[in-house]
C-alpha cells in the first residue's frame, strides 16, 4: 500500500493524482476510459477532503492496486460533511442541478463499486473494479 501526506491546498491535487496513475500503470496497464473514472473519483475525494479540511492541515491518501480492482483512502483532520444531508440529494434534479455540494459524492457513487465514509465525513474509502491488464498478459496476446 502506498501512502501520500500533502498539505490541504487545491494545487496539491494534480500532482497526487498523477502520482497515484502512475502508480497504478506500474502495476498494469490502465485503459483510457477506466483511467478516466479513476482520475474523476480520485479528484472529487481529494477536493472533497481539501475543502472540508481547511486550515485543520494534511491530507493522507493511501492505495492500492489489486488484479481486479483499485482501492483508495482520504483522510483529512477537518470537520467533515454531514452524510445525512447528502445521502437523498437528487443531483439530476433541476433544483440540484448547478449546486457545488452534493455533485461530488453522486459522481463517485456512480463510478465505484463501494463507497464508504465515516459518521464524521472526514475519511473515506473507495474500490473500484477496474480490470488492470498486466504487461505480460499484453506481449502474450501479440
Amino acid at each position: 500500500m502506498c501512502v501520500i501526506e500533502f498539505v490541504s491546498e487545491i494545487s496539491q491535487i494534480k500532482y497526487v493524482i498523477n502520482r497515484f496513475i502512475s502508480y497504478v500503470n506500474m502495476q498494469a496497464t490502465l485503459e483510457e476510459d477506466k483511467e478516466f473514472e479513476l482520475r474523476l473519483v480520485a479528484n472529487e475525494l481529494l477536493a472533497n477532503s481539501i475543502t472540508y479540511a481547511g486550515k485543520f492541515g494534511d491530507v493522507t491518501v493511501m492505495y492500492e492496486a489489486y488484479p481486479d480492482h483499485v482501492s483508495f483512502c482520504v483522510a483529512d483532520k477537518g470537520t467533515g460533511f454531514c452524510a445525512e444531508d447528502k445521502k437523498n440529494v437528487d443531483v439530476c434534479c433541476e433544483e440540484y442541478l448547478f449546486h457545488e455540494n452534493g455533485r461530488g459524492l453522486f459522481l463517485i457513487n456512480q463510478f465505484a463499486q463501494s463507497f464508504r465514509y465515516n459518521r464524521k465525513g472526514n475519511i473515506a474509502l473507495v474500490k473500484l473494479e477496474i480490470p488492470l491488464k498486466r504487461q505480460e498478459d499484453s506481449v502474450a496476446s501479440l
